[in-house]
């Protein structure tokens, strides 16, 4: 891995996005769960419930409601966007081997020497 990509500690970008979006993630959880609790009295399981349906972009917890608190407002819009950046994940790691072989492929102006004479030690 090239030496610009990486952070201090040896952190690619990669695995710093990553953890940004998890603690964005778990964040929005919390705040969803708070807010949910805020404006409805319910069981503590039927707020974690309603909380795990912001990953499906399924609000129907918030329906009635005349306004929504910033609690709410954060976890709606931060919640999906986890789910959509785990599917472009999902993708990057399904396709990778096939654009790495479509790179291969196209590779030209090199030399690929073989063997253990004279000239492959030069």
């Amino acid at each position: 891995m090239p030496v610009s990509r990486r952070l201090s500690q040896g952190w690619t970008t990669g695995s710093a996005v990553r953890l940004t979006f998890g603690l964005t993630t778990a964040l929005g959880l919390v705040l969803g769960y708070l807010g949910i609790a805020d404006s409805h009295d319910l069981p503590p399981w039927d707020i974690i419930y309603w909380d795990l349906q912001f990953f499906t972009l399924d609000s129907d917890s918030l329906e009635g409601l005349q306004s929504l608190s910033w609690k709410l407002q954060f976890a709606r819009f931060v919640i999906p966007m986890a789910t959509f950046y785990a599917i472009a994940e999902a993708g990057r790691h399904i396709f990778s081997g096939q654009w790495r072989r479509r790179k291969i492929r196209r590779l030209q102006g090199h030399v690929l020497v073989s063997g253990n004479g004279t000239a492959a030690a030069l």
